[in-house]
């Protein structure tokens, strides 16, 4: 999204991928300065780059901006901003199905007026709506295909658990291949 024009960008969910080139933004808003970006979900696997602009920093909170690169503390000390957001790379459903239940983002957002439904036409829950644009209930944690959870170790002559998978989540869904479990 580019915009020389105040902006306000609210419950979206932008994922960057693929080779875009050296300068790539989920987000830039240019030299406008009354841009508010508010309960986004911007996740940039090409650079380090989240949100451009020049100038004043754009009014951001309650966003997730995930980069491998990103350090959201030095981000919100350096621009005054997200000082109710997080950082970290949400469970896409693909890379063009931007739905996710995960629990960090659950219930995370703030409300904006004139907006109380999701991309899918759902409720946006009033008080404590979720981060990006789908509103969700019951997090779900999916693992995915043939992940590895436990490993004999030789040493306690047992099986260990060696996969943190979080915490917050109503349920939990993995597959062993041809059988899902959860």
């Amino acid at each position: 999204y580019y915009s020389f024009w105040s902006s306000n960008l609210f419950y979206n969910s932008i994922l960057c991928y693929g080779d875009e080139g050296y300068y790539s933004y989920c987000v830039d808003v240019g030299s406008s300065n009354n841009s508010r970006i508010t309960n986004n979900n911007l996740v940039n696997k090409n650079t380090e780059y989240l949100i451009g602009y020049n100038g004043t920093p754009p009014a951001s909170d309650y966003n997730n901006l995930y980069n491998a690169d990103f350090n959201l503390v030095d981000w919100q000390a350096s621009s005054g901003q997200d000082a109710h957001s997080v950082s970290f790379l949400p469970n896409f459903a693909s890379t063009t199905d931007l739905h996710t239940h995960d629990a960090l983002l659950n219930g995370k957002g703030i409300p904006v007026a004139g907006i109380t439904d999701d991309i899918d036409g759902d409720p946006r829950d009033a008080t404590h709506p979720d981060i990006g644009a789908d509103e969700f209930d019951n997090p779900v944690f999916i693992a995915g295909n043939d992940t590895t959870f436990c490993y004999y170790d030789p040493y306690f002559q047992q099986q260990s658990y060696v996969y943190n998978i979080g915490y917050g989540y109503d349920s939990y869904q993995w597959s062993n291949g041809s059988d899902s479990s959860s």
